[in-house]
């Protein structure tokens, strides 16, 4: 399943799929002990803020540990390479923070679509 960085904003921008890909994240960090200090009621952009600040820490102090997140999510290297090619003046803990957040997005999705019978259309998918 491919998803473009204006369907990714698209489907943030709604409160249910922002809110379940806010879980999936939180999951997929407590493997590593590690959560991320939210407000109640978060907006995608304060999610990348979070995922970035966490990620420039987790590259200067615990590379590995950064890695580890990376892995289990399933941001491959050739993704982060080919992001930081793309992008011109944006720190490699932002990219990280939106290919990390666009895979959870994707796992949400999927989840979603398998699990709903009446849903196996992707386009009907952002109306809800």
């Amino acid at each position: 399943m491919k998803i473009s960085e204006q369907e990714v904003q698209q489907y943030l921008a709604k409160k249910n799929w922002l809110a379940a890909t806010i879980q999936q994240i939180q999951k997929d960090l407590s493997w590593q002990n590690l959560e991320l200090p939210l407000s109640i009621s978060p907006c995608a952009e304060e999610l990348q803020e979070q995922l970035s600040k966490l990620f420039s820490f987790l590259e200067q102090a615990q590379y590995q540990k950064m890695m580890n997140i990376l892995y289990q999510v399933d941001v491959g290297e050739e993704q982060i390479q080919k992001a930081m090619s793309e992008t011109v003046d944006e720190p490699f803990s932002d990219v990280v923070a939106k290919l990390l957040m666009k895979r959870c997005l994707l796992k949400v999705l999927m989840k979603h679509h398998f699990s709903n019978q009446e849903n196996r259309g992707s386009d009907g998918l952002l109306n809800q």
